[in-house]
């Protein structure tokens, strides 16, 4: 039946327990997958997890991101958008890049960029492309309609950009897209065919404005159901309470300054981490008031200091010195002289939960920061295998660094940046011990040491040869290079002598079956030298896809059996080509600035997807709120780092006028801050670095 249902409660788990009574509800045809939409692959594998624990079985439910739930229900509505919408922030900055130098040429008054592009280099320039195009993706969800009033007047040069800009596009952008699905969706009624029988919105702790227009159209079509996690009952009850006016008629500019003046907002410690939430509220209301609301509340709280903070954190009242009798250490925090200390802390306080509570897994640990790949290493150092601090504890980071990356991405980042550089020996040394590589030519450790050895007693230092210094600036002479290095490898193998030929020192004898070795280790030099000798300073994009691929054909092999790694390279790479087409550029662009935006394409976040953890979970805020677990810790809560300080440009015109809805990264970081607070179920745990080593 189509209807829009609104779920809100304090518990995530009141919200899994109603999530799982409509997943279970019968659908007319159950070989079509129900949608749900979440923000990250953390929190759909949590749920799959509990789907699976409460149900038995379960496969009837697909979980998408936003943009791609969008996407699904425009192509499902108006077919042809498949054939000629291809927009994408990477298409975007590459029409804004070939879009610029014709804002100079016009050189008109009153358009001034923040650039000057004549004195600009073009890597400098590609790179104030991609910060516009950003931008720009912020006003085509923030700001449609200053957009739309763009297409009608360029008043600044902005305007003007953008607009050639979408011209280079086709006029095909994201205002166009969301025009296109909202004049379809004012012209539909009844059953649709094609639509999903049921849509799930769960956890997406902020939703901007124009996505809750679409679920609120959606909802006169199909059923749908969002679950809102709401930290304070007070917010709801304002929201609920009757309002003067109508919801809909009422800007929610208004309707978040009456929730605000009835909470008193800005006093103390939970005013100032709820902002969001009463944004959220306040959206909702204006575009979801007239839907079926079903809201449950803890009224019980532990008896413990952790369940006094979440009730009164519910209940919006503030905090005061001898306000409570309770004592125990269900909250703890720890102030360290550094980061490592503060690991060092944390793992000696979980061998002594874990000691004292029998029934305790590890999987029951949360462990969060503001950023987790400043923590990455010493977390690995401390927990992982080798650890001399009482043996290893098993652990999984999400959302970390270059080490928390798919084994074959890791060496393709690895050998695209020898691509400009020296070919040192370190960087080939290095290259050639990745898993993806020795498993390509068949390289065991022991032969890597001996290879090593082979480089270390032959002098090579850098450069592939001659040819290869003098074009990247040195002299051109092939001491110390690869080339000389190898000759006298194979002088080796092939005389018998101690002398020089031809001005050749041979190397080491080489014989039995290192001569199989050798010629596996030529086979590798002489693969990654075509590949460097093949990039040019400058190069096309479909020049550029087709060294990457050449790149996974002659040097990698993914270890993963399923090949995760290698969809994601290649998918990277249909994107940029798709991009150059859609913006229809043809121009070479600088090898630094292909390699980025290829490296940007590949780090797409919702793409990190995980199991249920095997061990302590470590990861960001930014993925895995919304998780409730037995134990929350929350390390770097340190100053300016925590919450993060908002920078915006100076050209930002949202944040000139600021509206309801925006996004605020400080506030995010208060919100899910508090999230984290309420989601501990036994203790809490916070560290910061605040003093400096002696």
């Amino acid at each position: 039946m189509a209807a829009g249902y609104l779920h809100c409660s304090d518990k995530v788990e009141t919200l899994l327990e109603w999530f799982v009574q409509v997943i279970d509800k019968p659908v007319t045809n159950p070989l079509k997958p129900i949608l749900t939409v979440v923000p990250n692959w953390t929190l759909s594998s949590w749920l799959r997890y509990q789907l699976v624990a409460r149900l038995g079985v379960h496969g009837n439910c697909r979980f998408v991101s936003p943009e791609r739930f969008v996407w699904e229900i425009a192509i499902t509505l108006v077919p042809e958008l498949a054939m000629d919408y291809r927009y994408s922030k990477g298409a975007l900055a590459l029409a804004i890049f070939k879009s610029l130098p014709t804002i100079l040429n016009d050189n008109r008054k009153g358009v001034v960029l923040p650039l000057d592009l004549q004195a600009a280099s073009p890597q400098l320039i590609h790179q104030f492309a991609r910060v516009v195009a950003d931008l720009f993706d912020q006003y085509c969800i923030y700001r449609p309609e200053m957009i739309r009033g763009w297409q009608a007047e360029s008043s600044n040069w902005q305007a003007e950009l953008w607009n050639k800009a979408a011209s280079n596009l086709l006029g095909r952008t994201p205002v166009y897209l969301w025009d296109t699905l909202k004049t379809k969706l004012e012209s539909m009624s009844g059953e649709v065919e094609g639509l999903p029988e049921r849509v799930i919105c769960f956890g997406v702790y902020m939703l901007p404005p124009i996505y809750l227009e679409l679920l609120n159209a959606l909802a006169a079509l199909t059923e749908v159901h969002l679950f809102v996690f709401m930290p304070a009952k007070k917010i709801w009850e304002v929201v609920t309470k009757p309002f003067e006016g109508n919801y809909f008629t009422t800007p929610p500019e208004k309707i978040a300054s009456r929730i605000k003046d009835q909470i008193n907002v800005q006093h103390g410690f939970v005013g100032s981490c709820v902002e969001l939430g009463v944004e959220h509220a306040a959206l909702i209301a204006y575009r979801c008031g007239r839907w079926v609301h079903k809201e449950r509340f803890s009224e019980q709280w532990p008896h413990s200091l952790l369940g006094e903070v979440q009730r009164k954190i519910s209940e919006m009242s503030t905090f005061s010195g001898g306000s409570h009798s309770l004592v125990d250490d269900s909250i703890q925090i720890h102030v360290c002289h550094n980061r490592f200390r503060e690991i060092e802390v944390l793992r000696d306080h979980i061998l002594k939960w874990l000691q004292e509570d029998p029934d305790l897994r590890l999987d029951e640990i949360g462990v969060f920061a503001p950023d987790i790949s400043k923590y990455q290493p010493y977390i690995e150092a401390l927990f992982g295998e080798g650890s001399d601090q009482g043996g290893t504890i098993p652990f999984q980071i999400i959302g970390g660094g270059e080490g928390n990356r798919s084994p074959v991405i890791h060496a393709l980042e690895w050998v695209l940046k020898m691509l400009d550089g020296r070919a040192t020996a370190g960087e080939f040394i290095g290259f050639l011990g990745m898993e993806p590589v020795r498993l390509k030519f068949d390289f065991s450790w022991d032969d890597v040491s001996t290879i090593v050895q082979w480089i270390i007693r032959t002098n090579i230092r850098w450069g592939l040869d001659e040819i290869h210094k003098a074009q990247i600036g040195f002299p051109g002479h092939d001491y110390n290079t690869w080339r000389s290095g190898l000759d006298r490898l194979l002088l080796g193998y092939s005389v018998a002598f101690n002398g020089a030929f031809a001005k050749i020192v041979p190397g080491d004898p080489i014989e039995g079956d290192r001569v199989e070795l050798l010629d596996k280790f030529l086979a590798f030099v002489n693969a990654v030298a075509e590949i460097i000798k093949r990039a040019k300073p400058e190069m096309t994009v479909p020049e550029w896809c087709e060294l990457v691929q050449m790149v996974l054909d002659r040097l990698l092999v993914d270890p993963d059996p399923a090949g995760l790694g290698i969809r994601r390279i290649r998918a990277a790479i249909r994107q940029m080509a798709e991009d150059a087409e859609a913006a229809q550029f043809e121009d070479p662009l600088p090898l630094v600035n292909l390699r980025e935006t290829f490296l940007l394409t590949l780090s797409d976040p919702y793409e990190t997807r995980v199991g249920h953890p095997a061990g302590v979970l470590f990861g960001s805020f930014k993925w895995t709120h919304t998780v409730p677990m037995k134990i929350i810790c929350l390390i770097g809560l340190n100053d300016k780092e925590f919450p993060r300080i908002e920078e915006h440009l100076t050209f930002d015109l949202m944040s000139k006028h600021r509206q309801v809805g925006d996004r605020s990264v400080a506030a995010e970081d208060r919100y899910v801050f508090l999230g984290a607070i309420l989601n501990a179920r036994q203790r809490l745990y916070l560290s910061y670095v605040g003093k400096s080593t002696p």
